[in-house]
């Protein structure tokens, strides 16, 4: 067997690798930002839960009006925080989950090729057997003829 098997599409298995790999990272940055989003959502409702326990402790004093105004805007506007934090929290797992399926969509592609490489490799490895029976069947042809010649 003095044939090296070679591949003719395998650029393109090289190119879908690749592609695969460039894939992975994208999910990896994107569950990352995520994980940012969440945590940062996460300090956000530490922060209201404080501002809660604050509120308690101080409607049970004598305030004035002007600083139950100040803390319900403070606590409003931690709402709304709040409240943006989690449609970006949203996005970001829309995000992960729009990367994982382009991820699920290059692997499909990519095993497409790798199939198609195994399935030339065993009709190369196929091809070479013939070739070696062929080989064989002509040596035994061969010596058989001389043999009787002679």
């Amino acid at each position: 067997m003095d044939k090296k098997f070679t591949f003719k599409f395998q650029t393109v298995l090289n190119l879908r690798t690749k592609q695969e790999d460039v894939k992975k990272n994208d999910v990896g940055f994107a569950t990352k930002k995520h994980q940012k989003e969440t945590n940062t959502l996460l300090v956000m409702k530490k922060k209201e839960e404080k501002m809660i326990v604050k509120w308690r402790d101080e409607t049970q004093k004598r305030l004035k009006i002007a600083d139950l105004r100040r803390f319900a805007d403070e606590f409003e506007y931690i709402k709304m925080r709040i409240d943006d934090q989690n449609n970006i929290v949203k996005k970001s797992e829309k995000r992960v989950e729009q990367e994982i399926e382009l991820l699920i969509e290059a692997k499909k592609q990519r095993k497409i090729f790798d199939k198609l490489r195994e399935k030339y490799y065993d009709d190369f490895k196929y091809n070479c057997l013939k070739d070696e029976e062929m080989l064989v069947d002509q040596i035994v042809t061969f010596k058989t003829a001389s043999s009787s010649r002679g």
